[in-house]
């Protein structure tokens, strides 16, 4: 069962990731801001914006997401939340 929830947390977290970077380029496009401009505010290639950030498979730092946040005028909130899963086995 604890595998289950495991999958099923993972999944979770996948998917609100993929939300996340969504919400950040609708920000981007509500305020009309290029990819071009997003680059040059990050200090990085138009492509690699592109790479990073909204590629639907890429996987960017947090740092990234938080440069890209902010160069789209958006605030990146950051919040911990525990899992409500079994702790995992340390070996014993």
């Amino acid at each position: 069962m604890a595998d289950h929830l495991t999958d099923m947390a993972r999944v979770a977290g996948e998917a609100a990731d993929i939300m996340m970077r969504w919400q950040l380029i609708r920000v981007r496009l509500h305020h009309g801001i290029t990819i071009e401009t997003v680059a040059e505010r990050m200090g990085c290639p138009p492509q690699d914006v592109i790479q990073d950030m909204e590629r639907p498979t890429s996987n960017p730092t947090l740092g990234t997401v938080r440069r890209y946040a902010l160069a789209v005028g958006a605030l990146l909130s950051r919040e911990i939340v525990p899992e409500i899963i079994a702790e995992p086995e340390d070996g014993s």
